[in-house]
């Protein structure tokens, strides 16, 4: 793990979640002398960050990361205390909207399923989440509501993948499915102005995605199971993915990567490893939004 100054715990638990905006938030430390050297190319592209991210160090477990215009992120959470069949008793899985650049929490939303939620997107009208083969849809104009508030979902859509995460790009909603052991594939839908979805392309993904950024002539894949290390797989966009490892740009990463958003001309990343339930076993624990410029191909 690596050495914090501080461990400051975010919210104090599970009932103070929608109380984000009032707690503090722990300075992160500069890796430049503490990561392993096999993480180097990763780091020459990647910034640490200027702070934690919220809710970091609790039982709740970051998956998904979107952008919501150019200075705004959202990052959703589950309640890892939970899994298997002990599901539903699960607090409801949540989302927290934070300034991109300085990570502060603007307010914390409630959704309306215990899920595990591991992607989220937004297109121009519309907030996305990704989950067990369904995409949640809500207005736009629902993430506007108080900090705390539930909100509903207008409409669940079937879509053609176990939807473990998902990426907006324009008027389009990319979702695929997490395969530990082959290949799947992902789906790009478009968005009509009313909502409804209309399935155009599928791409052959890696094993083990957990997020995916598709942005000009290059699709970003996190992939990541467990403690080992994970990758970022930069693929050319029109080329067919073969796992030929002298094709593109394989960068190794910390454990546990998790979901990635674009905004701005900056790629973000976020991981799970600073959740309760994986802290003590993850040997590289990432407790920030990470935050760069595109890798090349």
């Amino acid at each position: 793990m690596t050495g914090l100054t501080r461990r400051t715990l975010l919210g104090g638990g599970l009932g103070a979640a929608a109380a984000t905006t009032a707690s503090a938030l722990t300075a992160q430390p500069s890796f430049a002398a503490t990561h392993p050297a096999k993480y180097s190319e990763y780091y020459r592209y990647f910034d640490v960050g200027p702070r934690g991210f919220p809710m970091h160090d609790t039982h709740w477990a970051a998956q998904g990361l979107t952008n919501w215009g150019r200075d705004l992120l959202i990052i959703s959470y589950y309640d890892s205390r939970y899994e298997g069949d002990d599901w539903k008793k699960r607090a409801n899985s949540r989302i927290v909207i934070l300034h991109r650049t300085t990570l502060r929490p603007i307010k914390t939303l409630i959704l309306n399923t215990q899920r595990h939620i591991g992607g989220i997107a937004t297109t121009d009208r519309f907030f996305w989440v990704a989950t067990d083969g369904v995409l949640f849809r809500y207005p736009i104009s629902r993430l506007s509501k108080p900090s705390g508030t539930l909100i509903h979902a207008d409409h669940i859509a079937d879509i053609k993948s176990k939807a473990s995460y998902a990426f907006g790009q324009g008027e389009n909603v990319w979702v695929g499915t997490c395969d530990r052991d082959h290949r799947s594939t992902m789906y790009r839908y478009s968005v009509a102005r009313s909502g409804a979805l209309t399935r155009r392309e599928a791409v052959t993904t890696p094993s083990k995605v957990q997020g995916v950024a598709v942005v000009g002539n290059r699709i970003v894949w996190s992939t990541s199971w467990g403690t080992a290390d994970s990758h970022l797989v930069v693929w050319p966009r029109h080329t067919p993915y073969d796992g030929d490892t002298r094709i593109g740009n394989w960068i190794t990463c910390p454990p546990r990567s998790e979901g990635l958003a674009y905004a701005n001309g900056r790629l973000h990343l976020i991981y799970e490893s600073s959740a309760l339930r994986f802290r003590a076993t993850t040997p590289h624990v990432i407790r920030s939004v990470h935050h760069g410029a595109m890798p090349s191909l």
